[in-house]
């Protein structure tokens, strides 16, 4: 959890917001731990402006937002996120 804050800062969890900071988003919360939770720290370190602009592209995937947003104890929005969350963060 220090990395993921080291890493994303008051952002850390959050859907993006205009003009203020946002809720923490329980879904994506799960989604990034458990990115953070399989990788070293010491891959993680070595990549970490790759996985902060990756954390960017993540935010605005579609398809990554519907899955954290609407439905978000459906199977199916569990796996998406999840999968979406490797692919794009690492």
């Amino acid at each position: 959890m220090d990395l993921s804050f080291d890493f994303f800062g008051k952002r850390n969890f959050r859907l993006p917001a205009p003009n203020r900071r946002g809720r923490i988003n329980i879904a994506i919360f799960e989604s990034v731990s458990y990115f953070f939770s399989i990788n070293s720290d010491d891959f993680l370190q070595s990549n970490k402006k790759r996985i902060q602009d990756n954390f960017e592209q993540l935010l605005v995937n579609q398809e990554y937002l519907d899955a954290v947003r609407y439905a978000t104890s459906s199977k199916v929005k569990v796996i998406t996120r999840f999968k979406l969350a490797q692919q794009i963060l690492g």
